[in-house]
């Protein structure tokens, strides 16, 4: 497996023995006192040395050679952001096995107008051109909607490149996380000015309930009512929240 070329970790003043842990694998450690995850994200970018960057959050892992495969793919296309195929660590639960079919179906499309940065590659030179938004928690919805304004183009790795998520076990925290999607979603349609944030959860649940309804897959229908009703909740509730400020 490629070794990266440097670790970097913005710590935003926790107290628990992350920075200890860091320190075993030889981790660059910024500390900031408060902020936003896109502005973690730009301080890191900015502090690498690296010509590319890569972004893993907590919950992920990534399979053996994830990181040749993705810069394969990047090389190769010549996208500005490619994002690793997402495939569960555990299907234990209901909530599991639905998501996890729901990232393989994301994962079947190689180019896409929106990736996440979960697991994602970047060309440096991208993101020092067209930094993250520091004051959006919705960095990567925003960040893939610049990019595709200015002409460029982002993708899903192929099979070789692939980490393993930690999906939510239960309705709770599976409601939870749509909330928040829809949350910060809002954020980011205030921005733009674009009511497209309360739409899209909408066409979300009509056309993912129809495709499994088609495709014979009717155990999935509850976990694509539950998180699209859940984001569409958040989404009301951030504009209420951030309306005018």
């Amino acid at each position: 497996m490629e070794a990266p070329g440097e670790i970097i970790a913005v710590d935003a003043s926790s107290r628990d023995i992350t920075p200890k842990i860091l320190k075993q694998y030889r981790a660059k450690i910024i500390t900031v006192k408060t902020g936003t995850k896109a502005l973690a994200r730009q301080v890191g970018v900015e502090s690498a040395r690296k010509k590319y960057v890569m972004f893993v959050d907590s919950d992920v892992k990534l399979a053996e050679k994830c990181l040749e495969g993705l810069r394969s793919d990047l090389e190769a296309s010549g996208w500005a952001g490619i994002q690793a195929q997402v495939r569960s660590w555990q299907n234990t639960s209901y909530w599991q096995r639905a998501e996890d079919q729901m990232f393989s179906r994301s994962g079947s499309r190689r180019s896409v107008d929106r990736i996440t940065t979960m697991a994602t590659l970047f060309p440096r030179r991208i993101l020092l051109q067209y930094p993250f938004d520091p004051n959006l928690d919705a960095e990567d919805i925003e960040l893939s909607y610049r990019l595709i304004r200015h002409g460029f183009h982002l993708g899903i790795a192929s099979a070789t490149a692939f980490v393993y998520h930690y999906h939510r076990a239960d309705f709770k925290a599976v409601w939870q996380q749509a909330y928040f999607d829809g949350l910060v979603s809002a954020r980011f349609g205030l921005k733009y000015r674009s009511l497209d944030v309360f739409i899209d959860p909408l066409r979300a649940m009509f056309s993912s309930t129809l495709r499994t309804v088609f495709k014979g897959k009717l155990w999935l229908v509850p976990f694509y009512l539950v998180i699209w009703t859940a984001c569409f909740f958040g989404v009301t509730a951030g504009f209420s929240k951030f309306y005018g400020k």
